[in-house]
């Protein structure tokens, strides 16, 4: 029997994690239960056959709705490519790099405009970004998963306005919300407790930065290339220096 040990989802990549003998392989708990004949058309490669038979085979409302829930973090509505797209996918390979190098090219940009308190933001950014990267491999050393670093795509680093990086940060972890209540979710259904309450830091964490990272750009809408005023508010309303969170999980080489 599958059991959902492990859930943890920091980039679009990855939206669930099913361990079966110690293989994280997301998509094993998808075709785990897909009847032979949804699985025969799968393997065949025949796309319309199996999006026939998933849509026919919704006998009510609510599985229609649990399956759009379950697809909603990797935004693909057809079901053959969403089958195809969680297969790539193993919890190993998650180590929030996307996040970080994000926030990176975001405070380099702000540094050469010389915009201090909007690079500093980032980069402060950036090392939370990692330390949530390290909570993540803790959590993988404790339970003896492997721990793999994948390589990413580099994020945009040319921006038309000041505001355009806020933008990107906060569409982020918008979609960085809606995988990691995904995976909440999916722990509970499967019973799996401990993981489920591993994800309760990260939710409490992103309501507070979806909410900071959408003030900063209402700001910074409203301000438009007056730099001043979005350092101005920056200095007076995230002037850095909060302590640590007692509560985290802990970080892999923290001491």
């Amino acid at each position: 029997m599958l059991e959902l040990r492990r859930a943890l989802a920091f980039e679009h990549r990855l939206t669930a994690a099913v361990v079966d003998g110690g293989v994280m392989d997301v998509g094993r708990a998808w075709f785990a239960h897909l009847p032979q004949p949804l699985s025969q058309a799968y393997q065949a490669g025949n796309a319309e056959l199996f999006n026939a038979m998933m849509t026919g085979g919704f006998k009510s409302g609510e599985a229609e709705r649990n399956f759009a829930f379950r697809a909603k973090p990797y935004g693909i509505s057809s079901p053959y490519e969403l089958f195809a797209q969680v297969a790539k996918f193993q919890l190993r390979d998650v180590t929030d790099q996307m996040q970080v190098n994000a926030r990176l090219h975001e405070l380099a940009y702000y540094d050469a405009l010389t915009m201090p308190q909007l690079a500093g933001f980032f980069y402060a950014q950036a090392l939370e970004e990692r330390g949530h990267a390290m909570m993540m491999v803790q959590f993988l050393l404790d339970t003896g998963a492997e721990v793999t670093t994948p390589g990413v795509d580099a994020p945009s680093s040319r921006f038309a306005t000041v505001a355009e990086p806020i933008a990107l940060a906060l569409d982020q972890e918008q979609r960085v919300s809606a995988q990691i209540n995904a995976l909440a979710a999916t722990a509970r259904e499967a019973g799996d407790y401990s993981s489920e309450q591993f994800m309760q830091w990260f939710i409490k964490e992103q309501v507070e930065e979806v909410a900071t990272i959408g003030g900063l750009l209402r700001v910074a809408e409203r301000a438009g290339e007056n730099a001043a005023a979005i350092e101005e508010y920056l200095a007076r309303e995230h002037p850095g220096g909060e302590g640590a969170d007692p509560t985290a999980p802990q970080a892999a080489g923290s001491v």
